[in-house]
């Protein structure tokens, strides 16, 4: 199986396409639908491929469906293109760090914030002048 289809597999099979928000990680949501975004601008919205998608999305189950989607990815060369290939490994990428309890990596924008991971603490200390007694 080629690394597209086995990436699209993949996804499906943790539940990006029919869990709930929040059960799967948003960078492997995200990664899922570039993927397939871009899968769409290259062999077109309505193609074979394209189908073949939808319907492992709908029966994930399905073995035949899944060898269907390899057969429609194999006929369709998306294996032989660099920007698909690029976007099924960041999506393996994603699954894979998502399995392993995802990342530590936090991004907080703005003033005074603190962040904590790994049940470890943080704390602000702003220098603010102490308002006047009365």
């Amino acid at each position: 199986m080629e690394p597209v289809s086995a990436a699209i597999i993949a996804a499906i099979g943790t539940g990006v396409v029919s869990a709930a928000p929040g059960v799967v990680e948003k960078a492997v949501s995200d990664a899922y639908d570039y993927l397939k975004g871009l899968l769409e601008r290259k062999v077109g919205s309505h193609s074979d491929l394209v189908h073949a998608v939808a319907e492992v999305e709908k029966h994930p189950e399905s073995a035949g469906r899944k060898a269907t989607l390899s057969e429609e990815s194999t006929l369709a060369g998306v294996g032989n293109d660099a920007e698909l290939l690029a976007a099924a490994h960041a999506l393996l990428a994603a699954l894979k760090e998502s399995q392993q309890g995802g990342s530590n990596r936090q991004i907080a924008m703005g003033n005074n914030i603190a962040q904590a991971s790994n049940n470890s603490s943080a704390s602000v200390n702003v220098n603010c002048p102490t308002p006047p007694k009365s």
